[in-house]
């Protein structure tokens, strides 16, 4: 589904994406259920590639804390290597030439979470980093 280009239409989460070639122009719909949420006329090539979950529903943060399902321990003076799964949205660019612009950020998740990640200030009110916040599986 990623990094290829969109010619038609595409079914993205809960979102039918469809494209329309209008002589050098690219008229691009995005419709949940029935209804148009986005309607860009552009020129270039369409591609659909990941984009961490950071700009919707706008730019609030560009941290992620992730929880893990289970509890993950290391010895004293050891390393472990690990994977885990993030939450990512969809974004779709535009192409032409050298340039590309996004167009449209598609949301995969229904409900998104954040928190406050930080110790309490010596004044005793709420201080830190605001963070998406997922809960993960770990690998």
């Amino acid at each position: 589904m990623f990094g290829r280009e969109i010619e038609t239409s595409v079914i993205v989460g809960m979102y039918r994406v469809y494209v329309d070639v209008l002589g050098d122009n690219v008229l691009y719909r995005r419709y949940r259920d029935d209804v148009v949420e986005k309607e860009v006329i552009t020129k270039g090539v369409l591609k659909l590639l990941p984009m961490y979950p950071v700009y919707y529903p706008r730019f609030i943060t560009k941290y992620i804390l992730c929880e893990f399902n289970r509890p993950i321990y290391v010895p004293p003076m050891d390393s472990l290597s690990l994977y885990f799964y993030l939450p990512i949205d969809a974004a779709v660019y535009s192409y032409s030439g050298s340039s590309f612009v996004i167009i449209d950020i598609i949301p995969l998740h229904n409900l998104y979470k954040y928190t406050l990640y930080g110790p309490p200030s010596r004044y005793g009110d709420m201080s830190g980093l605001i963070a998406r916040y997922c809960k993960t599986d770990v690998f």
